[in-house]
């Protein structure tokens, strides 16, 4: 710096001696040295930051070239070599103003307060050019993919749009910054009011970060604010979640972070989908089976074995019991509902498309006036929509095809014109004569 001023120092001895040789009144040398050098100045600032910006990009790109790093492409994309350049050159305007400007000391003072804020506010980009380019670089690697960066370098931006704020008081009101900071003491509880969604969305969003609660791209439903679908934008206030229907919905940061929602990146993750279908068995189709039907079943698939284990198991329970073996209803007997449930048991295990691996239920949840309710629950190997919704089709659909075989039959309400055909049946019969012969009178 010192070098610069005793250079410039020398040119304005130039200068002055141009000036002389202008032959100006002595009134006004002081004003035409002044605005010779703010030209001479500006012309070398110009030069400067365009020889040194493109030398200094040349050999970004080189390297970039050579060592295949993506840290001087994104230096470059986030303009940080720029940022920096600006503020080695103001720098050095702002170390010659006292030189340019020595015949007007209030100008000065005016000069250093303007460039100290320019300066504020590059040294700001400095930051945040440099900040982008590690958060972009760390985005790529898989531990820090999930990290919302978004809303980090909002609240980032945030603190140095502050500290700008506060440095420029400083700079206009000529205050050091620990008092000017000590005077907004009284007020940081309007401070706190104006900028409460922002805390509130800042610690939202390090507890969903923290608790790994919400990636972008994961399907979550948020029943309270009607949103269901994909997460598409993380941001220090809002998360927008692309609905099904193709609607945008915003929900503030904070409110998953405090509240309950449901994610379904687990099941993504697995591959896998649940589905629970509940078939209604009318009562009195469900029955004993005679030997001879139990040997006609054996031939369906999966009911072989258990006909054959479970006729083993029932016949030494029966033999123990000391009854009326003439009486079916006192020995422990099959029924068609046993050889159904069984046979969906087997069905959902041979399924190409149901995940074997996990749990696979077949039973009975309650008796309702609907009759027997059996409830199905099993997982597909995938969970992609459309394609768990083909499966779950062709599952249902081959059990209550299913039912019949086994002479039992799925509830049905009757429908409104099945009623009204009855009725009409029934308007149609022809009344019955009635006679009401009185008795003869002897």
């Amino acid at each position: 710096m010192q070098v610069v001023e005793h250079d410039f120092l020398e040119f304005s001895l130039i200068i002055q001696s141009f000036i002389k040789w202008l032959d100006i009144p002595h009134v006004w040398q002081d004003f035409a040295f002044m605005t010779i050098s703010i030209i001479v100045l500006l012309i070398f600032s110009y030069i400067f930051q365009k020889v040194t910006h493109s030398v200094c990009r040349f050999l970004l790109i080189k390297a970039n070239d050579k060592l295949h790093s993506a840290f001087f492409k994104y230096m470059l994309q986030y303009h940080f070599l720029h940022h920096v350049i600006w503020l080695v050159n103001i720098g050095l305007i702002q170390s010659l103003v006292p030189l340019v400007f020595f015949g007007y000391p209030n100008s000065i003072l005016v000069m250093q307060a303007i460039l100290s804020i320019y300066i504020v506010f590059i040294i700001m980009n400095v930051i945040m050019s440099f900040i982008q380019t590690v958060t972009k670089l760390l985005a790529q690697k898989r531990n820090f993919s999930n990290i919302p960066f978004d809303g980090y370098l909002q609240v980032i931006r945030i603190i140095l749009i502050c500290i700008a704020c506060l440095l420029i008081f400083s700079i206009l009101t000529h205050r050091s910054l620990v008092s000017v900071m000590t005077a907004l003491g009284a007020a940081s509880a309007i401070l706190i009011l104006l900028f409460k969604d922002t805390v509130m969305g800042f610690v939202g969003s390090v507890q969903i970060t923290m608790n790994n609660l919400v990636h972008e791209g994961d399907w979550i439903t948020v029943s309270q604010y009607g949103a269901d679908g994909i997460v598409k934008e993380i941001s220090l206030t809002t998360i927008k979640i692309l609905n099904y229907d193709n609607t945008l919905t915003t929900v503030p940061t904070y409110s998953l972070a405090a509240g309950s929602f449901q994610n379904w990146r687990a099941m993504q993750e697995s591959g896998n989908r649940r589905f629970i279908r509940n078939l209604s068995i009318i009562s009195h189709d469900i029955r004993f089976l005679s030997a001879d039907e139990l040997e006609n079943f054996k031939k369906v698939g999966g009911l072989d074995d258990y006909i054959t284990k479970m006729s083993h198991e029932y016949q030494k329970r029966n033999d123990a019991l000391s009854v009326d073996k003439s009486i079916s209803i006192n020995l422990h007997q099959l029924t068609n509902c046993d050889l159904f449930m069984e046979y969906a048991r087997w069905y959902l295990t041979n399924h190409p498309k149901i995940n074997s691996t996990t749990t696979q239920l077949v039973r009975q949840v309650g008796i309702t006036d609907e009759g027997v309710q059996l409830q199905i629950y099993a997982f597909t190997n995938t969970c992609v929509w459309a394609e768990y919704e083909a499966i779950l089709a062709e599952v249902m659909g081959h059990l209550l095809s299913s039912i019949s075989y086994f002479g039992l039959h799925h509830y049905a309400a009757t429908a409104a014109s099945d009623s009204l055909d009855v009725n009409l049946n029934m308007q149609q019969e022809p009344p019955k004569a009635v006679t009401n012969k009185e008795p003869a009178i002897k």
